[in-house]
């Protein structure tokens, strides 16, 4: 299992039943990750429309998962009608263990 960072843009218009972090963590879940910290961080006015959006939520996300996962993933945030875009990358850093302990 790797460590990655991702940062999710969130449609703010949308409302999930399970709240935004929650359907995050959800997602995450499912594709067989385990989510070591998440960072909200709000409500913000978009550079540019996005799907004719003009503000986003963001959310910053470290966890584990198997590479072969990452694909499914982006998979899951491409199909979905909440999340806008997102970004996942390797956490060589490991930055998200630091903030941990």
């Amino acid at each position: 299992m790797k460590l990655y960072e991702a940062l999710f843009l969130l449609d703010a218009d949308a409302k999930p039943e399970t709240g935004h972090e929650e359907f995050l963590q959800d997602l995450l879940k499912r594709q067989g990750a385990t989510v070591v910290s998440t960072d909200r961080w709000g409500e913000r006015k978009l550079s540019y429309e996005i799907a004719h959006k003009k503000r986003g939520l963001y959310f910053l996300i470290h966890f584990e998962a198997p590479p072969a996962a990452i694909a499914e993933i982006s998979r899951a945030c491409h199909l979905s009608p909440v999340i806008l875009r997102e970004l996942i990358l390797v956490d060589e850093d490991g930055v998200a263990k630091a903030k941990a302990d």
